[in-house]
């Protein structure tokens, strides 16, 4: 995304997620890393069952926290079969951290891969922008050329604002990132995920589920602000080694979580479109003061006090405060946790414009008129961005001032 506005728009979900939903708690892991490297790209020439692809736009989260290192540490440190495989792209930092003798490259895209406790370094390239579409391609398709495997997952990492601002933020290239029609742009005609897993805040929605259900079958994300640890991907790669992600519970989410308060939910993209299509015509068929009302009662996610968040509203709460009964999320989320200051989450958000500033409404309709939802929602959406009147205040569940909530 290349706008000014853009840069504003991720400066301001930046100064929030560094607060909380990004918050450097360091992780610590005991079990030494063994590197190898190779210099020359060579294709790897095992069948894999399954290939988990990891594309970590650094960010502020690697240079000033070293949180990408860390989590690749987990990944090398899980115990997993030798027909599983993680490959991996670095980039978008200006600053990555040396842990381990895990020695990655600054100005550099590197790609590594991670197998039998071991990682080796594959490629190394010519710095790029990892907010690009065509940047994200290129690793997936050398990915399919460096792995067979039967079933395919991509875990994107970094920081997340949703379905308006997107995923991603590169240092070297003005904290570019991906939105959602460049998300979709590069993953399309490559191949079919069996998973698409987003370790980044607020891009557990109905749109960002909307633009990929093409792509792959299943999503996890998380809904509200995550913080900075992330998954643990010890506890994921262990768990999928033995079962299929769609099968995950409760308990397992949890442990992915690493324990952390947060927000998780696995939705299946085959349901979708119908449950974006379900979800246009109660929107069509109510009235904006309606709207209002409902918005007014519902989770804001990524609020930080009164009249200032993400525009982005639990669906559950939504729906249930229009007293609708379509149930029209039952089918599509298989399985969700809660964080403790979210227990009525449907986990779940959308995005309705309910906050002053034009150039924010403008900037939404500039990325998501490209997203093919369907006819007549969006032009509902944003008019009650243009209501005079709308004076709904965002529902604050606790201050994320209170830093404790995430020592504890």
């Amino acid at each position: 995304m290349k706008t000014k506005l853009m840069k504003l728009l991720i400066a301001l979900t930046l100064s929030t997620s560094l607060l909380l939903g990004c918050n450097p708690d360091i992780k610590k892991v005991s079990e030494p890393t063994q590197v190898t490297e190779n210099n020359q790209s060579s294709k790897v020439s095992h069948k894999y069952s399954k290939a988990i692809l990891v594309y970590m736009v650094g960010s502020d989260l690697e240079s000033e926290d070293q949180l990408g290192v860390l989590d690749i540490e987990e990944m090398v440190n899980a115990k997993f079969g030798k027909d599983k495989v993680v490959i991996i792209q670095t980039g978008g930092a200006k600053k990555w951290h040396q842990v381990d003798e895990i020695d990655i490259a600054d100005d550099k895209i590197q790609r590594y891969i991670v197998e039998n406790g071991q990682i080796r370094l594959l490629e190394e390239l010519e710095n790029a922008n990892m907010g690009e579409a065509k940047t994200l391609r290129d690793f997936v398709n050398y990915s399919l050329k460096q792995a067979d495997a039967s079933q395919y997952s991509l875990i994107l990492w970094s920081h997340g604002a949703g379905p308006v601002e997107g995923f991603g933020t590169d240092e070297h290239f003005d904290q570019d990132g991906l939105n959602l029609e460049e998300l979709n742009k590069a993953l399309d005609n490559t191949i079919k995920f069996e998973n698409i897993i987003f370790d980044a805040c607020l891009m557990g929605s109905l749109e960002t589920a909307f633009i990929l259900k093409d792509n792959a079958n299943f999503m996890m994300a998380s809904s509200e602000l995550s913080p900075g640890e992330g998954l643990n991907y010890k506890a994921y790669l262990e768990l999928v080694d033995s079962k299929k992600m769609k099968e995950f519970n409760e308990d397992d989410l949890n442990s992915v979580t690493d324990g952390y308060h947060d927000t998780l939910a696995i939705l299946d993209l085959s349901k979708t479109e119908k449950a974006m299509n379900s979800f246009a015509r109660i929107i069509s068929s109510k009235s904006i003061k309606e709207l209002q009302n409902a918005a007014s009662k519902a989770i804001a996610y990524g609020a930080m006090e009164e009249n200032y968040g993400s525009d982005l509203f639990d669906i559950g709460n939504f729906l249930e405060a229009l007293n609708d009964s379509s149930k029209l999320l039952d089918e599509l989320v298989i399985t969700k946790i809660t964080s403790e200051l979210y227990q009525d989450s449907s986990a779940l958000s959308f995005y309705l414009p309910i906050q002053d500033g034009e150039y924010l409404v403008e900037f939404a309709k500039e990325t998501m008129d490209d997203l093919n939802l369907p006819n007549g929602y969006l032009a509902k959406v944003f008019s009650m961005a243009e209501s005079a009147d709308y004076e709904a205040k965002v529902n604050i569940i606790q201050s994320f001032e209170e830093e404790e909530y995430w020592d504890n």
